[in-house]
């Protein structure tokens, strides 16, 4: 059964072991992060509020690639713009295997990142030459003109293998 995650708290460190050393077993900022008070200077942290159904959420396989979207949104219609390219290309990123594993709308920000991101997803694809495979269809590219459209320049994606 998939997980339904209604809350997420996304951060990133350089590696596991440093948040585990400099955090966890610090137990002052031990007891911040317990009560989200984080206020170290790590580049990302966000709290979020997710805006997927359980339906939409997969269970995430360690042999896929993952891939982390931060976007922020152009005023004043940048999300109907991505809503617009999601709509198109849903069809042929299931087609692919492109899972979504979540999308969370962004609630706080914490210190140490000065972009209010607005929503946070997380998909994952079988292999990079999957995921490949989806830009090269004639849909995407007309699609993606209208993602491009409705993000700012900080959006960023992360991949993850």
């Amino acid at each position: 059964e998939s997980p339904d995650w209604e809350q997420a708290i996304i951060t990133k460190f350089p590696s596991g072991y440093l948040f585990q050393k400099h955090v966890m077993e610090d137990p002052i900022l031990r007891s911040k992060w317990e009560t989200r008070e984080a206020h170290w200077k790590t580049p990302y942290v966000w709290f979020g509020q997710s805006t997927s159904s359980s339906q939409e959420i997969n269970t995430m396989d360690d042999n896929r690639v993952k891939f982390l979207h931060a976007m922020q949104f152009k005023k004043p219609n940048g999300q109907s713009l991505v809503s617009g390219f999601d709509s198109q290309v849903k069809t042929i990123k299931s087609n692919h295997d492109v899972m979504s594993h979540g999308e969370w709308s962004v609630t706080l920000t914490c210190m140490g990142y000065y972009v209010k991101y607005e929503e946070i997803r997380l998909e994952s694809a079988p292999s990079l030459e999957a995921y490949s495979d989806i830009v090269t269809e004639p849909i995407w590219e007309i699609a993606s003109r209208d993602r491009e459209k409705g993000l700012t320049d900080e959006t960023f994606t992360a991949v993850m293998m």
